[in-house]
């Protein structure tokens, strides 16, 4: 079996870092870091561990998660989050997204407005969903994809490209514990059973100058693939098509972005980024109140109840200035919340409420919901009134025509043929008697309250058996 020496780790939030000298002095050389995802998310991780991996002399690359919003967004969101300087390596995650994924031509459009906006090439990470939809391209779109450094996700002991690429440029191996061995280094925690861990078929030196070249190195670096592939690249064939890509157009200069700031939406009036959490937090079912985007009580308890829930210890905000300054811990715990998959098999962790809470025992919702008993005493008093205004009504429809009727056959049976018709004697009655269509509206109205009852206590008891109500 083929031994791996892992030179790469990439890694984001999910992993604890311990020490990235212990990681270096393993023989690891570089680290790419998650910086962004889609248009609004950044890793609240990225920026400190970018000075400790400088400070023991590794190489540092960013990564942005795709998803399936305007590309142009996300250009400009992951290099507000990445910050890129001439050394950092810049890569589109081109993985499959399951809520919203990036098709293979907008991961084109990603890379021609990185570059136009970098003046450098970016590396593409990908694997299956790579295979499936290069396909897809025309043939100009797939020469300028496959002009790129190829990451390779494929765990196992052999590497297969897709089509049109002749070899990788790195490989991801392992990752999560699947695939070949080793699965974790020194001085890295993983978020599960392993690290991603990624090989490189050269030396540092070799590595270095292609972690973030300009334009004539990178082609020259791809001039000279043909000649030096490793073992597992010569394995792939070549299918590079003729075509010429469009130009490039001139970089303009990166405007430098003030952090943790996302506009979600143009049109709201408090701050997009508590906005997020708010609506977030509600999703997990820690209501903060009104979603205005706006600080205040509410949204302190909800965040409160949230981080303590999750085992975080931090000192909860009393200002939106404050909050700012852990809004990243805070969404990223949210999202990892919304993903995190359950016992049961079930996406996304909720607050979690007792057996007491789950069987709404009378007890609780007496504490927690104290409306539900005068709510539920309406109820039960609209629906006997109800039934009592109906059949008020229906007695009062019918006992003048039983009567009359009783009436007509004991005093009129020897002169039934001088009575007038049957329907015109039905009709008098029905107009002189317009007591019993009232009531029927009145038994009508209570029942709608009624109703409103008790869909109000069917709320109530849901908010606390789920924990929403506090």
């Amino acid at each position: 079996m083929a031994t791996f020496t892992p030179r790469v780790v990439d890694i984001s939030h999910h992993n604890k870092v311990i020490d990235l000298t212990a990681t270096a002095a393993s023989g690891v050389w570089g680290v790419i870091h998650k910086s962004s995802q889609g248009r609004g998310y950044r890793d609240p991780d990225y920026a400190p561990r970018r000075k400790l991996a400088k400070a023991a002399g590794m190489l540092w690359g960013a990564y942005h998660f795709n998803d399936g919003s305007d590309v142009a967004a996300q250009v400009d969101w992951f290099l507000k989050c990445a910050q890129p300087d001439d050394s950092t390596l810049l890569v589109l995650d081109f993985e499959d997204n399951t809520k919203s994924n990036m098709t293979v031509q907008q991961a084109v459009a990603f890379l021609r407005l990185l570059e136009q906006k970098t003046g450098r090439k970016g590396a593409i990470y990908s694997g299956n969903r790579l295979k499936e939809t290069i396909g897809k391209l025309s043939a100009a779109d797939r020469k300028y994809l496959t002009s790129h450094r190829l990451w390779l996700c494929q765990y196992g002991p052999r590497a297969v490209l897709p089509k049109g690429f002749s070899r990788y440029w790195l490989w991801q191996y392992t990752g999560d514990g699947v695939g070949p061995p080793p699965h974790n280094v020194p001085g890295i925690v993983s978020g599960n059973r392993g690290l991603d861990c990624n090989v490189y078929d050269g030396d540092r030196a070799q590595l270095a100058s292609e972690w973030a070249p300009t334009g004539l190195g990178l082609a020259a670096m791809f001039a000279a693939a043909t000649d030096d592939m490793s073992s597992h690249s010569r394995a792939a064939a070549a299918d590079q098509p003729d075509d010429d890509a469009p130009a490039i157009a001139p970089a303009p200069a990166l405007e430098v972005a003030p952090p943790n700031v996302q506009p979600l939406d143009p049109a709201i009036d408090g701050d997009p980024v508590l906005l997020d959490v708010q609506q977030r937090l509600k999703g997990r079912r820690y209501p903060p109140g009104i979603l205005d985007g706006k600080w205040g009580g509410g949204t302190r308890g909800a965040l409160s109840g949230f981080m303590g829930d999750r085992g975080h210890k931090i000192a909860i905000p009393t200002s939106l200035a404050e909050f700012h300054e852990i809004a990243d811990e805070v969404r990223a715990e949210l999202i990892e919340a919304e993903t995190e998959v359950q016992p049961d098999g079930s996406i996304g962790w909720y607050r979690p409420v007792s057996e007491a809470r789950a069987n709404a025992e009378p007890q609780i919702v007496k504490e927690l919901a104290p409306e539900v008993a005068p709510v539920k005493r309406n109820f039960i008093t609209a629906i006997w009134a109800s039934i009592v205004a109906a059949a008020g009504a229906i007695w009062e429809t019918v006992s003048g025509y039983v009567s009359e009727a009783w009436d007509f056959f004991t005093d009129h049976k020897d002169v039934v043929d001088d009575h007038p018709g049957i329907l015109s004697t039905a009709w008098g009655y029905v107009t002189a008697m317009p007591t019993g269509f009232w009531w029927l509206l009145v038994a009508g109205g209570l029942a709608f309250i009624a109703y409103n009852s008790w869909r109000s206590i069917k709320t109530s008891l849901q908010a606390v058996r789920s924990g929403e109500r506090q």
